[in-house]
């Protein structure tokens, strides 16, 4: 079999319809975040896998870090990539691609890092990211068992030092202190409009340019392998928040678009419903680009008899039901199907040691059962991997610059929308 290959709307493989339809894999009881690669055990991994191909899983994505692969700027970690040799051996032997994502801190932080944990700005964690690409293309290039690269996990452009200098050019030659701050972090309120634009195009500049460079790197290797982001929640324009990048730019140099998505309202609900229109116009937007877009994460609570706060303390989460879980999982992919070609759920098993969703979120519990959600999702993916998605869907365009401006509230601007497709049907949201 021949690699995936971005064709329209939709992903393919040897000239037939791909459809990706799998998980997160990460192993529990090994604290959190999960050390897959410090505890990785080619036993485990057989039962694993041999687990989710029942389930029917044909993806599998999967977390490098900085301590297993890179040994310093210039150098690799022979041993990590081993460990992932010999994982995408077993994930294939079962049917399962592997999908490899850029290098993360989930093992913690290297000596050579010296703290630094600016993925998108710091020079030399760019060069030991360029490195890591460099050796998984070389090594993988054109390899079948690889469904796809993923530049990185949820990345974001911080308004930090690194940031300051590149905005320092462009806010000084201004000469006014108050509309044109150097230092956007203590910004006053009558900082001017166009100010505020340029801050937040800096962003989505320095956002592409983090892309195009890593791509240049797997793409020097000759690999065809396609190329993707997993993009954070706050990518989407009706977000509150900006983790500065801008789907455009991504589209022009990926080969598909990946996005993730989470019930914004805590609970499974405060309304059930708005929080699949939600979803819904986040993966009609993201398809409006015209590559192919996938969920390369989603998922929600399932078991969780008592609530528990967040470890930031800034969420708590209440008590919900396997069944609860399974019902919304399956319900956002039938509700995004007409723009989605792929979904990859959070993940394989619930993680205890997790303070976030990952406690209860899993196809499998932390022993290894079958959860409601693994018995839904395994019912649920002959007809999904059988679909492609909806063509020619009505477009619906909104205005992008009063959402940055803060003219426009983002929330009652979502919820105009959700009114419109409830009123109108299905629809495809575009930038006007």
């Amino acid at each position: 079999m021949g690699i995936v290959r971005a064709v329209g709307n939709h992903l393919e493989r040897d000239g037939e319809l791909f459809v990706p339809w799998g998980v997160n894999h990460f192993w529990p009881r090994t604290g959190w975040a999960p050390q897959l690669w410090k505890t990785y055990d080619p036993a485990k991994a057989e039962r694993d896998f041999a687990k989710l191909a029942e389930l029917g899983c044909n993806v599998a994505r999967v977390f490098g870090t900085w301590q297993s692969f890179c040994s310093s700027e210039t150098e690799i970690n022979t041993e990590g990539f081993d460990k992932f040799d010999s994982m995408l051996e077993i994930a294939w032997k079962h049917g399962i691609m592997l999908h490899p994502t850029g290098p993360d801190h989930w093992e913690g932080f290297p000596a050579f890092m010296d703290g630094e944990a600016n993925y998108i700005q710091a020079e030399p964690l760019l060069r030991a990211a360029e490195n890591y690409w460099h050796e998984m293309a070389t090594r993988y290039r054109n390899d079948e068992r690889i469904f796809a690269f993923d530049l990185l996990n949820e990345p974001s452009v911080r308004v930090d030092s690194h940031f300051l200098r590149a905005w320092r050019e462009i806010a000084e030659p201004k000469k006014d202190p108050v509309a044109w701050p150097v230092d956007l972090n203590s910004r006053p309120k009558g900082i001017c409009d166009e100010a505020k634009l340029e801050a937040e195009r800096l962003r989505w500049r320095l956002g592409d340019a983090w892309i195009g460079r890593m791509c240049e790197a797997i793409r020097s290797t000759g690999t065809e392998t396609a190329i993707t982001v997993g993009y954070l929640q706050f990518t989407f324009p009706f977000m509150p928040l900006s983790c500065g990048f801008h789907l455009a730019g991504g589209a022009e140099l990926l080969d598909f678009i990946s996005i993730h998505f989470y019930p914004g309202n805590i609970g499974l609900c405060t309304d059930y419903r708005w929080e699949l229109d939600q979803g819904a116009l986040w993966a009609s937007y993201a398809a409006s680009f015209g590559k192919p877009m996938i969920f390369g994460e989603f998922g929600w609570l399932g078991g969780n008899e008592k609530p528990f706060v967040s470890e930031a303390g800034t969420v708590s989460y209440p008590p919900s039901t396997q069944e609860q879980s399974a019902v919304w999982c399956r319900d956002l992919v039938e509700a995004t199907r007409p723009y989605a070609c792929g979904w990859l759920c959070w993940g394989s098993f619930d993680v205890p040691e997790s303070r976030d969703c990952t406690r209860h979120s899993g196809l499998l519990d932390a022993d290894g059962n079958i959860k409601a959600w693994g018995r839904t999702f395994a019912g649920l993916g002959p007809r999904v991997k059988a679909g492609v998605p909806e063509p020619n869907l009505p477009m619906v365009g909104f205005e992008l610059e009063p959402l940055l401006l803060g003219r426009v509230d983002a929330y009652e601007a979502l919820d105009e929308l959700i009114y419109r497709r409830r009123v109108e049907g299905e629809f495809s949201l575009h930038e006007a």
